[in-house]
């Protein structure tokens, strides 16, 4: 889907992320409709494929620009996603309802339905590029659908994980009011010298050699 809503993505929307318009997403696209726009021509004047052969290689030029517009923002050290769907045109007319700014509604129906009528429009002109324009603004708004719910099923799991945190805790505070296991006495600090019975032995083990040293010196001034 994001394939065919790329090619009306690049036209609706002039700050797309990085890695959105990267040769990898663009060229495909635009090559399979040069040579279907070239190879489906048969010679008859009715089929009129030069729309959608120039749409084609319009729509590569405005995703090298865009790609270029990253490259340099890269470069300015610019905070923004490098999957950015991008901000619809529209959002910067003044009587577009806030509503419809809202949760990028206009990006998610707008955006499409914008594509769609056009498509629908240029059907007598060219029946091969408006009936392309009507198939991406379907995949333009499957896609942001998906990514909507993409994002919205990852919000839910950082919510459950924050609940699951605290019902955790709750059940440590709990066990911990119910058991005496946190109420010994903890040493201070990390242990440094001997423990009582290695030290006996070590006291034992000195005198004994003391004693055996005092023996030896009475044997020889006998």
């Amino acid at each position: 889907m994001q394939f065919p809503a790329l090619t009306v993505m690049v036209w609706l929307r002039h700050d797309l992320g990085y890695r959105m318009v990267s040769p990898a997403r663009i060229v495909p696209v635009t090559g399979f409709l040069f040579v279907i726009s070239v190879m489906a021509s048969n010679g008859n004047p009715d089929d009129r494929l030069w729309g959608l052969l120039i749409f084609a290689l319009l729509t590569l030029a405005l995703g090298i620009y865009q790609r270029m517009r990253g490259w340099f923002e890269l470069g300015r050290k610019v905070k923004r996603h490098s999957y950015d769907l991008g901000t619809s045109l529209f959002n910067k007319f003044r009587w577009i309802p806030e509503f419809l700014r809202r949760e990028r509604r206009l990006e998610r129906f707008i955006d499409p339905l914008v594509s769609m009528l056009i498509g629908f429009a240029v059907l007598p002109l060219s029946h091969a590029l408006g009936m392309w324009l009507v198939f991406s603004g379907f995949c333009l708004r499957a896609y942001e659908f998906s990514v909507l719910m993409r994002d919205r099923n990852l919000s839910s799991d950082i919510l459950d994980g924050m609940i699951r945190s605290e019902q955790q805790n709750e059940t440590v505070e709990e066990f911990e009011a119910t058991s005496a296991w946190h109420r010994q006495k903890n040493s201070d600090g990390i242990p440094t010298g001997l423990s009582d019975d290695i030290e006996s032995q070590v006291t034992i083990s000195v005198k004994q050699r003391k004693i055996k040293t005092n023996k030896n010196k009475n044997t020889i001034d006998i």
